[in-house]
């Protein structure tokens, strides 16, 4: 059951897990077995996550929330959707898949044109709501034999792995009632969509909308529903997130002064830096950083 319970909430333990996802690598999928209870643990990162637990019993946090999961029971989280889990009913093992956004973005059949592979993904929290047992049962099954699957490393088991993702996506979707995309959502617009993610990622520069927007043939305010309707997130906050997630993760791991940052990573200046991580982060970079330091 979902319950708004802030205090469970602590941003300061959030950690930026690297990933290496790619379109030859678009879904990473490992097991966890944890044979003791934990303590809370909370991260966020560009790929999406869909989770399964096949025994005991997780916590899992959203901002604001909180929700119990058993056996058969799924969590997700969208691009960069801070969220975090503890066990809290142990043995408990578990299936995590990160997936490359495009991968699902781009994906269409000709026989079901209009199908969200992203929806349950850009779905609050608060509306993923709880699954009869006959669900949890076949998503169950579904993650056993992805939890056998992610122990092969052939060719075919990774595309078995895909497959049945797609199996729990279709599930999610018809139990959640999660809207149809967009007709226009063409295969060329995906794909012009496909190389501003890869713009992004390879500019420390600010991509804007609008050259986001010519880039795909579109008037500014016709690219901004398009992209927030297919990602889920605006594309300037898409963007600024990437920078600031870029930032956060520098000051983890080097000594670059943060005047040196703000400057590397396309902002106006360290006070324009420090505004933006504020609001994000609920602290300063400074602050970011010798937390980090003293721990």
């Amino acid at each position: 059951m979902n319950v708004r319970h802030e205090h469970y909430w602590d941003t300061q333990k959030i950690v930026r897990l690297p990933t290496s996802l790619s379109a030859d690598r678009p879904i990473l999928c490992h097991t966890n077995l944890y044979k003791t209870k934990t303590t809370s643990f909370f991260d966020m990162h560009y790929g999406l996550e869909l989770g399964l637990v096949l025994s005991g019993k997780m916590r899992r946090f959203y901002q604001g929330q909180k929700t119990d999961l058993n056996r058969g029971e799924p969590w997700l989280c969208g691009m960069w959707e801070p969220h975090g889990f503890e066990v809290i009913q142990a043995p408990c093992e578990i299936i995590v898949m990160t997936i490359w956004p495009p991968m699902l973005a781009t994906l269409r059949f000709d026989e079901a044109p209009t199908l969200n592979w992203l929806g349950a993904f850009t779905l609050s929290p608060e509306k993923r709501i709880k699954l009869d047992s006959r669900t949890r049962n076949r998503l169950f099954e579904i993650g056993r034999d992805i939890n056998t699957l992610c122990l092969a490393h052939d060719e075919a088991s990774k595309l078995r792995i895909r497959f049945r993702l797609m199996d729990i996506l279709l599930l999610l979707n018809e139990k959640w009632n999660v809207l149809a995309q967009n007709k226009n959502n063409s295969s060329d617009a995906l794909t012009k969509i496909n190389h501003i993610l890869q713009m992004v990622f390879e500019s420390k520069n600010i991509v804007t909308a609008q050259e986001a927007a010519r880039i795909c043939g579109m008037n500014r305010n016709a690219f901004a529903a398009f992209f927030k309707d297919l990602m889920g997130i605006s594309f300037p906050d898409f963007a600024l997130r990437y920078r600031l997630q870029s930032v956060a993760s520098q000051l983890l791991n080097t000594d670059i002064p943060i005047k040196a940052l703000a400057s590397e990573w396309g902002f106006t200046d360290a006070s324009h830096l420090h505004r933006c991580f504020c609001v994000h982060y609920q602290c300063s970079p400074a602050e970011y950083r010798k937390r980090h330091h003293i721990q």
